[in-house]
């Protein structure tokens, strides 16, 4: 019966304490950043037009995180974070404040992901109108993960660019104000191994 009992407590102990490389533990936080969105559509009674707003700038810290404090604490002692202990579970997006009058035609947005290697450009809406949007995954490539997890690795931090592509508006006497959310949601996982 001894024995029975000790072989019990000790593959609890291997269920909750071995990590894939060692002993440690993971930890999650799906993280969200928002950005307001912000622009003016001139007056044009005449001619159609297309309009640019400039770009929103969205900034994610692993160190905003509280759920890391932790991890990232324990990651240092070790030497830092390798991209190795950094996954990317998914990115999503949600958009809220459009109200009836600002549905305008959308031709891309899109996320520019800046990195110290270069801007990685992640589609996210193709077509139709801007509306409020409850939470969605934006499709990820592997590519895409890895130029994220090599930043967050290299800085603890990133720095994206929300870019909205209008479509064409028809003419208008009065300059119509754009004004709503955009809220960025990095769903991200660190592991710690090799705890002493």
């Amino acid at each position: 019966m001894k024995k029975l009992n000790f072989l019990i407590t000790g593959i609890l102990f291997a269920i909750t304490s071995c990590g894939d490389a060692g002993v440690g533990f993971d930890v999650t936080a799906d993280f969200p950043v928002t950005g307001p969105v912000n622009f003016v559509i001139p007056a044009s009674p005449f001619t159609d037009q297309n309009v640019n707003p400039d770009v929103t700038e969205i900034n994610y810290s692993l160190n905003e995180v509280d759920a890391f404090s932790d991890a990232l604490n324990d990651l240092e002692s070790q030497g830092g974070i390798s991209p190795d202990d950094i996954e990317i579970i998914e990115l999503s997006y949600e958009i809220n404040g459009i109200s009836s009058d600002e549905q305008l035609p959308i031709e891309e947005i899109s996320l520019d992901v800046n990195t110290a290697s270069g801007t990685v450009n992640i589609p996210i809406i193709s077509g139709g109108g801007l509306t409020d949007v409850s939470k969605t995954v934006i499709p990820l490539s592997t590519t895409d993960k890895s130029a994220i997890i090599n930043e967050l690795q290299r800085a603890s931090n990133i720095d994206t660019d929300i870019i909205v592509d209008i479509g064409t508006i028809p003419t208008s006497s009065v300059e119509q104000p754009i004004v709503f959310d955009f809220k960025l949601y990095f769903n991200v996982l660190l592991k710690v191994r090799d705890l002493n």
